[in-house]
């Protein structure tokens, strides 16, 4: 039986797929580039990528539920998913979860957020505790860093906040 690494561990269970997590980043859709062809769709396992209204059903990344797994990037037949380096990586660089303090706990990514500040939910898995707020319930002081671009990609992109509130309130 493979034996997992220690680092491997200390991730949750959905991040063990990535082989690179050091060169990991987020990605987007080059409009001019999406032949709408879906592959990425299809391959993503956050159901992270959306059809736009766009009359050639373009694809877009909603950030917020992107885990930056990165299988998107690989499967586009035109190569339309490009790095981007303004938003802070999921367990990796900008993330709280990347550092060696907070590493025992593991993010909902957006699945259901705090209802008080709209920050993903976190929780130790070791200890199987419930998901709480990082900056509410438990007192510390961080939050994931994309909570604050959701004005901009609101005004960018309403939808990708629409299809958040619309999957956070079935849940």
């Amino acid at each position: 039986m493979h034996q997992l690494s220690d680092f491997a561990t200390q991730v949750p269970p959905s991040r063990h797929h990535n082989r690179d997590l050091e060169h990991q980043v987020s990605h987007f859709v080059l409009a001019e580039e999406c032949i709408g062809c879906g592959a990425c769709e299809f391959v993503c396992p956050r159901n992270a990528l959306l059809k736009t209204d766009s009359f050639l059903g373009l694809f877009i990344i909603n950030p917020f539920t992107c885990d930056d797994c990165g299988d998107c990037v690989e499967k586009c037949p035109v190569w339309a998913i490009e790095p981007d380096p303004e938003w802070a990586v999921c367990y990796g660089p900008g993330c709280p979860l990347g550092s060696r303090r907070l590493r025992k706990f593991e993010c909902n990514v957006w699945q259901a957020p705090c209802h008080k500040c709209g920050s993903p939910l976190w929780r130790q898995p070791a200890k199987g505790e419930e998901w709480v707020c990082p900056e509410c319930d438990m007192a510390l002081r961080v939050r994931c860093p994309r909570v604050h671009k959701l004005s901009g990609v609101e005004e960018s992109h309403p939808e990708l906040v629409e299809s958040l509130c619309r999957n956070n309130s079935r849940g």
